[in-house]
């Protein structure tokens, strides 16, 4: 910087970047005019890479009435007009200086940003929006960074990968090589793909998960409207979908023992409306993330850990295990897509998506509650009807494959601790019997549509192998558990399912090898991705494109209402009690708000929500207050003038 050759980091000049965080230490701290500067180069930047807006591609923010929703797909003309600027840049051999610094920079200044100030209430209606505004601007300029033009011509249906844990002891692949184009010239990719230090990647995690988890610290906080939830979660939903893809930043997000945290803010998030995008956009890239977060072995056991966080509104309330959210919430987005998936190649492609999340939790489920249960098999008596009433083999009962595949995995490797699934079937003999028989039909050409013989589907065969070997169980205990509940007069599911028996060692075949599946960037993705960014651009603080002659402003995500948490109950008769390993942490005390990069992670001490206390007791608020209080004064935080603030300002209190 000052006309000296720079030494060089790994190609990267630290003393070029804008902030530590990712990268090469050894950034210089710049002026704060310095800012207005970035913020111009950064719109030149967006306006050269992306050219025009898409005709028709936004949601124009309008005063008075809520802007339609466009639907997924919908765009005239994409993102990019014109490839070939996206395409030279991001090229790994293409001569053009100072990426590695914008990368990183771009980066650290997105996951830095901290919107609780000190974690005194209500500080952060009193800072402003300029500093939010421009790192949502990094952010969206990443994104942009980060897309390829190379995923769109994706074919269609090869976007999910399987492997077999089983069959790679010996000869390790890593899920990054899998999902990634073995061709990958992306530069900007490769960087993320290779940040690997311990220092980077926590503060990556903690960014994310203090980002996204602002979302249900807003909804538990006991003052209201004291907190302000960031305008840019969908954007960072869309960075979250292409951190997945490192296999780096996942084991130590494991390690870290932040995967619960990650996964119940990008629920929440998820569920947020915007009046701006569109809810499939969300859907698949939220599906999409957590497709390839199941993926890894280590990550299915973490979620077997008792959930104490805040289940989303769109879900049921229960007492269990992070499985059960997970699970839950893909059986609902399947179920609320699955009649429309015949007809709409993106709903097609979320519910696969979620249904092969779903798969990829169920060989490690341990006792499944009765919510989990309940529900999926409302799906699958939707799928099985369908067949069963020789309508068509076609449609929803392609999906039945996928559905019997979680019941033989549960079966095959936690059948002990899953007598809600196992009751279930019990009580379903008769329909699994008439199921079996009718795929026997198909596979020997016996089933007739009028005169014509209809061919067999090409899942029938799949379908009699995993049919076989749920028959043969409820063939093997059926009887014998009937016989009992008959004699004892049992009234009650929870008394009858103390007569399943506690193994069915020797009535089931030799365990098969599970399956676990994860997502390459394809057209789909791509797609959301891109639209996402189009209709951020639109409308936040970038103003890339304008309407009528006036920038179009970005609206706040609609507040959902709070939810009562229902006080825990004691485990039900018949319940396995988890062992010490799985028995839930104590809730982590409220942290003030200090030095980032010190310490334990923060966001682990904010990640759990508590119940706020009984009317009158302020025994439980008054120390954490004063904590905060506290510290912000250490910090330099004039009190008494944050005081007269928030008396002169009453709105930014809710009054």
């Amino acid at each position: 910087l000052n006309g000296e050759p720079a030494s060089l980091v790994d190609g990267v000049d630290a003393e070029r970047r804008w902030q530590d965080g990712v990268g090469p230490s050894g950034a210089l701290k710049a002026d704060s005019d310095v800012r207005p500067n970035r913020q111009l180069g950064l719109q030149l930047l967006a306006a050269a890479l992306c050219g025009s807006g898409p005709a028709g591609s936004t949601n124009v923010a309008r005063i008075g009435d809520k802007p339609q929703q466009v639907p997924a797909g919908t765009h005239d003309k994409p993102l990019i007009t014109d490839e070939r600027p996206l395409a030279y840049l991001c090229n790994d051999t293409s001569p053009v200086p100072f990426r590695g610094e914008l990368f990183y920079s771009l980066l650290s200044v997105a996951l830095d940003y901290d919107p609780r100030g000190f974690g005194l209430p209500y500080l952060g209606h009193f800072a402003g929006t300029d500093e939010e505004d421009f790192v949502s601007l990094c952010l969206q300029v990443l994104l942009v960074l980060l897309q390829d033009i190379t995923d769109a011509p994706a074919i269609p249906g090869t976007s999910v990968v399987e492997c077999r844990p089983q069959e790679l002891v010996h000869n390790p692949q890593t899920w990054q090589f899998v999902i990634t184009s073995e061709n990958n010239r992306h530069i900007f990719r490769s960087l993320l793909a290779q940040i690997k230090t311990q220092e980077e990647l926590e503060f990556m995690i903690e960014g994310v998960v203090s980002l996204v988890s602002t979302v249900t610290e807003e909804r538990s906080t006991y003052l209201p409207s004291s907190m302000r939830v960031p305008v840019f979660l969908p954007e960072l939903l869309v960075l979250i979908y292409h951190l997945t893809s490192c296999e780096h930043f996942v084991r130590h997000l494991v390690l870290q023992d932040e995967v619960q945290p990650l996964i119940e803010g990008i629920l929440h998030v998820a569920c947020q409306e915007t009046e701006y995008l569109h809810q499939d956009s969300i859907s698949t890239l939220s599906g999409a993330a957590l497709l390839r977060l199941t993926a890894y072995r280590e990550v299915c056991e973490a979620l077997t850990d008792d959930f104490e966080g805040d289940v989303p509104d769109d879900l049921p309330e229960f007492q269990g295990s992070a499985t059960d959210l997970v699970a839950l919430a893909a059986l609902k987005q399947a179920s609320d897509r699955l009649s429309t998936a015949g007809t709409n190649r993106t709903h097609f492609f979320i519910v696969e998506i979620y249904l092969c999340m779903f798969l990829n939790i169920s060989t490690f489920a341990e006792a499944l509650r009765m919510e989990v249960s309940i529900r999926f098999f409302t799906l699958f008596e939707r799928c099985a009807k369908v067949v069963l009433a020789k309508r068509s083999t076609a449609g929803v009962a392609n999906w039945l494959p996928r559905l019997l595949e979680a019941l033989v995995n549960v079966l095959q490797y936690q059948y002990g601790s899953n007598s809600n699934v196992v009751y279930g079937l019990m009580t379903r003999r008769t329909m699994l019997s008439d199921l079996s028989a009718r795929i026997a039909e198909l596979n020997n050409g016996e089933a007739t549509d009028g005169d014509a013989k209809k061919p067999a589907p090409d899942w029938s065969q799949e379908m009699a192998t995993l049919l076989g070997t749920i028959v043969r169980l409820l063939e093997g205990i059926g009887p014998e558990f009937e016989e009992e509940v008959e004699k004892r007069e049992v009234s009650s599911p929870e008394e009858a399912k103390q007569f399943l028996p506690r193994s069915v060692l020797g009535l089931l075949p030799v365990p098969h090898a599970f399956v676990m599946r994860s997502l390459r960037h394809s057209a789909l993705t791509h797609r959301a991705c891109e639209q996402c960014i189009v209709d951020f651009m639109a409308n936040g603080p970038l103003g890339l494109w304008e309407k009528g002659g006036q920038t179009v402003s970005k609206p706040e995500p609609k507040k959902v209402a709070k939810k009562a948490k229902p006080p825990a109950s004691a485990p039900g008769p018949g319940a396995r009690q988890r062992s010490s390993s799985r028995q839930r942490r104590p809730a982590a005390s409220p942290t003030a708000r200090g030095d980032r990069h010190g310490g334990r992670s923060l966001s682990r001490g904010r990640r759990r929500s508590t119940s706020p206390p009984a009317e009158g007791d302020s025994s439980t608020i008054a120390p954490e207050l004063q904590a905060q209080l506290e510290a912000a004064a250490a910090s330099g935080v004039d009190i008494a003038a944050l005081l007269q603030a928030l008396k002169a300002n009453p709105a930014a209190n809710g009054n």
